[in-house]
């Protein structure tokens, strides 16, 4: 790659066309949505019965048939490709939502930030593969990196769809004086529970949920109205655009 005259971006994390190059006409032909231009209705990951000579093959108790492949992540080799000359890393995310999003992004960030600060010691931490699985959609693989995808690397006949921590805050701004946050609500929650705030610029904090005031500074216990703005005490420097997410029980 030291003597190629053009830059080389990767395809490093989220899900994968189930066609050949990501040329999928069914989503276009069923649904009339173009897979080509960020309208895919993922058409691939639909229930199908199968014919053979006009004879049902699956039948009345078997599990329709989907095409689906798992999702792709290479959180354990930037490292390999930082140092094949890749310039720029590419995350599927198109129609994710911002909780997603901001999870998997924050966490290649700093995954390639520590690998660049010091690659002779670069040590790879499984908390950054514990980090995606927070916001993930779907079994992970690597893809055609080694080598030609197996079955094993398939969603064939099976859904896997993985729950995710609940995302409850963002951050719109912080006063270090008082230490409130002005918050957005995402999600219920109330006082009392534990969040976990993360962000690419710093640890993730985990906090408990002390002091939360409505806009008018009142005390309130509870958090319940979608998009509602608030205030919550953070003994913790967080910036704006910061999230925050419920912790697991």
């Amino acid at each position: 790659m030291k003597h190629t005259p053009i830059d080389i971006e990767y395809f490093i994390h989220g899900a994968m066309c189930i066609h050949y190059s990501g040329r999928c006409m069914l989503s276009n032909y069923l649904s009339r949505r173009d897979a080509n231009r960020g309208g895919c209705s993922q058409s691939c990951r639909w229930y199908y019965d199968l014919y053979e000579n006009n004879q049902l093959v699956n039948k009345e108790n078997d599990m329709p048939f989907s095409m689906s492949s798992k999702d792709m992540s290479l959180v354990d080799h930037i490292g390999e490709l930082i140092e094949l000359g890749v310039d720029s890393f590419k995350i599927e995310g198109r129609m994710k939502s911002i909780h997603y999003i901001a999870t998997i992004v924050s966490t290649y960030r700093k995954l390639i930030d520590a690998y660049c600060e010091d690659p002779d010691h670069f040590i790879q931490d499984e908390k950054y593969r514990l980090e995606l699985n927070k916001a993930a959609n779907r079994a992970l693989c690597h893809g055609f990196f080694y080598d030609n995808p197996t079955s094993e690397e398939q969603l064939f006949l099976l859904r896997d769809e993985h729950p995710t921590q609940e995302f409850v805050v963002r951050v719109i701004d912080y006063n270090p004086q008082t230490k409130l946050a002005k918050i957005e609500q995402r999600n219920h929650f109330k006082v009392g529970e534990m969040i976990e705030i993360f962000s690419p610029y710093h640890d993730n904090y985990i906090m408990k949920v002390e002091k939360l005031y409505n806009e008018d500074m009142e005390d309130i216990e509870v958090a319940n109205h979608p998009m509602e703005v608030l205030y919550m005490y953070i003994d913790y420097p967080v910036q704006a655009n910061d999230m925050g997410r419920k912790m697991s029980k």
